[in-house]
């Protein structure tokens, strides 16, 4: 039996995409429950990926100026706002400006809300993925990420509930 890593209550008898969501179904025998270890370190492994990636950006984009073949990236600001920017690395340092002198829950409160922005954006890239691409790996890769990222959401919506009352 298959069923949709986001919908559990979809389940075919053969493989095939969830109707709801586009995701590719798995055998439900592969789909496990998440615990609180996994999930923590699932974020743990996001939050080293995210840091290495705006290292890397910064060193490779340093000593360039010419921005004016850039294309135009923008995102959505919890509040609602659209944040524009030249470059994806304009884009991510207006998102870690709002957590600049914060420290605390104050921190704390900023930075779920720019993550799960964050990663409701990359599940949107990966879904667009799936609907473009024919490779296995970049089907496998995206799935991975709705996979993960769907539920690194839930678990800081939660936590946001929990420790914040919203």
């Amino acid at each position: 039996m298959y069923t949709c890593p986001m919908h559990p209550e979809i389940e075919r008898a053969e493989s095939g995409r969830c109707p709801k969501c586009g995701m590719q179904l798995v055998l439900k025998s592969e789909t496990k429950k998440s615990t609180p270890m996994h999930d923590e370190r699932g974020l743990v492994i996001g939050l080293v990926a995210l840091i290495l990636g705006l290292g890397i950006g910064y060193f490779a984009g340093a000593g360039t100026n010419d921005t004016s073949k850039a294309p135009v990236a923008s995102h959505q600001m919890p509040d609602g706002s659209m944040m524009k920017g030249t470059d994806m690395g304009t884009a991510m340092s207006g998102m870690m400006m709002g957590l600049e002198g914060k420290t605390g829950d104050a921190l704390d409160e900023v930075f779920l809300d720019e993550m799960i922005v964050h990663h409701q954006g990359a599940i949107e890239m990966a879904q667009m993925l799936l609907q473009g691409t024919k490779r296995p790996e970049l089907i496998k890769l995206g799935n991975d990420i709705i996979t993960a990222q769907t539920g690194e959401i839930e678990m800081m919506k939660q936590w946001r509930e929990n420790w914040f009352g919203r």
